[in-house]
């Protein structure tokens, strides 16, 4: 438990984007999210690599965040969904709050940068944008549950059995 707690410590010290992109951008200005119905980014959705880093090598640690992250995920997305639907904006800030922190733990970049838009958009009230970009949260959460699930057959990160994933419904 010290483990995790340490680590956890060490990464809310740092941004999460900051973590999984090697360094913020020289601007020091965010990253913008991709434009909602944009192409499905070539880049992996997740930085195996640096969320192992981040958790010193320790694999087994590194597994059980990801299912953890995962299932969280999946109940997010239907919260989400929830929130847009009933105006719930504040309840739809603190969710996409909540989960880009997660996203940023287990360097899913894209999904940090959907989640502080989505965030935005919340805090605004825009719903018609706040609904694009749920959206997208859930798209991306779909593509990178199917990369999760690639990791746990052809052998990736480490050799290691990835947790399966929960996707979203539609």
């Amino acid at each position: 438990m010290r483990f995790v707690l340490r680590y956890r410590s060490q990464w809310m010290a740092s941004a999460a984007v900051k973590l999984c992109s090697g360094g913020a951008p020289a601007n020091g200005a965010a990253e913008a999210a991709p434009a909602a119905g944009a192409a499905p980014s070539s880049k992996r959705a997740m930085d195996y690599d640096q969320a192992l880093s981040q958790v010193g090598g320790d694999e087994s640690l590194l597994q059980r965040m990801i299912g953890q992250f995962v299932e969280c995920t999946a109940k997010a997305c239907t919260r989400m969904d929830g929130f847009v639907e009933k105006s719930e904006w504040e309840s739809l800030r603190l969710e996409a709050h909540s989960l880009k922190g997660a996203s940023g733990y287990v360097c899913c970049r894209e999904l940090v940068q959907l989640c502080g838009a989505l965030q935005d958009a919340a805090t605004t009230k825009d719903a018609d944008q706040s609904a694009k970009l749920v959206a997208e949260v859930s798209r991306c959460f779909a593509a990178l549950s199917i990369e999760i699930d690639g990791l746990r057959t052809d052998g990736g990160g480490g050799g290691k059995a990835a947790p399966a994933p929960a996707a979203p419904a539609p």
